[in-house]
């Protein structure tokens, strides 16, 4: 299996800091592996951290995948549990899934709007939001056929669906997305007051 942590696509943010060490590094420690197992991806746009293992470019990626399942961790879900994260692997290899995508349920209401007016309240129950992981077998790298589409978790899922089926997984609360320097403040926080309650 090869294991990637995306900077790609993600802006500055990767870098910022929680709990005094980078999402990168959270997400890098998360990884039930060697940290020289893990590859970062990068592009023209970004470079990689100096001294944090592999590094891949998004052109490559076709190569360094091609006949290898994959798990992808994105580093804007720093604190998704490593336990989960092993869990999710070692289900996916004994059911030979296709492709599996960690979810959040959704808690906002969401609203249809046609024209300027509310037409309607959306049923949650049947909304996710993409976190981490997400891994693709080898029948589902093959079947991207090169359109990585930047590591974008929603595009990829997009992309294979006409392929074969995507297994949602429910992802713990602390796998949570960060989106800006705000959602990292506040996944702290989250972070510090369920330490606090065990």
């Amino acid at each position: 299996m090869r294991y990637l942590v995306p900077l790609v696509g993600r802006g500055g943010l990767p870098l910022d800091l929680l709990h005094d060490r980078s999402l990168v590094e959270h997400a890098l420690s998360a990884i039930p592996v060697d940290a020289h197992e893990v590859a970062l991806v990068v592009d023209d746009s970004i470079s990689a951290p100096a001294g944090m293992g592999a590094v891949v470019r998004l052109d490559e990626l076709t190569s360094y995948c091609a006949g290898h399942s994959v798990l992808i961790h994105d580093p804007l879900c720093p604190l998704t549990p490593r336990t989960f994260i092993a869990g999710t692997a070692a289900r996916f290899s004994t059911d030979r899934e296709f492709a599996a995508a960690a979810h959040r349920p959704v808690t906002d209401t969401i609203k249809q709007v046609v024209g300027d007016r509310i037409a309607a309240t959306i049923d949650r129950e049947r909304l996710g939001v993409l976190t981490s992981p997400l891994l693709l077998s080898e029948q589902a790298v093959a079947a991207l056929d090169g359109e990585w589409a930047d590591l974008d978790f929603a595009d990829l899922v997009n992309l294979l669906r006409p392929h074969g089926a995507v297994t949602l997984v429910k992802a713990p609360s602390l796998g949570r997305r960060v989106d800006d320097e705000s959602a990292v403040r506040l996944l702290e926080s989250v972070a510090q007051m369920s330490r606090g309650l065990r």
